[in-house]
């Protein structure tokens, strides 16, 4: 817990005595907002998911998330009548440690095709996700869908991920946010259609 030290010396407003105490009140609240958040996300998210198992799925759901899952090739007109009933169910899909990864890329790669503006919080959620292959795939998935509330997160991805690989030659590379970018450019491109 953080424990915020507070000077019984007199200041005088405008000081930077007062100045460093606004920063660190304002360390505090953000820490605090942060921890709140992490305890609320390990408690909200699974009581979703629960109500959602309760909620009936739409025909043919189950079946194609079984296929999914299977390895089978998930095509856009099998997934398009759910609408955004897929969303939580391929959100859930690519966050799954043990499925295998091809199955996850698939969900998250349907996600970007379906273009389904609900699903655009969940898949920012997936830009800080620790694996960097989930970053990218959720990047593009967010670049096919073209909303604006991506613009500033995808930016942020493009200039500062943390994942270097090195190639066959000896380059380095930022493959996420080589991704980003690209995602990012196609974000711009579908606000500057929107504008004309």
């Amino acid at each position: 817990m953080n424990i915020l030290f507070v000077s019984s010396r007199a200041r005088t407003p405008g000081s930077s005595d007062e100045a460093e105490e606004h920063a660190a009140t304002k360390s505090a609240r953000t820490a605090t907002a942060e921890r709140i958040g992490g305890m609320l996300t390990a408690v909200i998210r699974p009581l979703l998911l629960a109500a959602a198992l309760l909620i009936p799925a739409p025909q043919g759901l189950e079946k194609a998330v079984e296929d999914l899952r299977a390895g089978k090739v998930a095509t856009i007109e099998t997934w398009r009548p759910f609408g955004d009933s897929a969303v939580p169910v391929l959100i859930a899909i690519a966050e799954e440690e043990n499925t295998p990864q091809g199955v996850r890329f698939a969900a998250l790669n349907l996600l970007g095709d379906l273009k389904l503006r609900s699903s655009t919080e969940p898949l920012l959620r997936l830009l800080k996700h620790p694996w960097f292959n989930i970053r990218r795939v959720a990047a593009a998935a967010l670049g096919k869908i073209g909303d604006d509330r991506a613009r500033k997160p995808l930016e942020e991805l493009a200039a500062k991920d943390p994942f270097e690989w090195t190639d066959e030659e000896g380059r380095k590379r930022f493959l996420v946010r080589e991704d980003a970018q690209a995602a990012l450019d196609r974000v711009t491109g579908a606000a500057k259609e929107k504008a004309v």
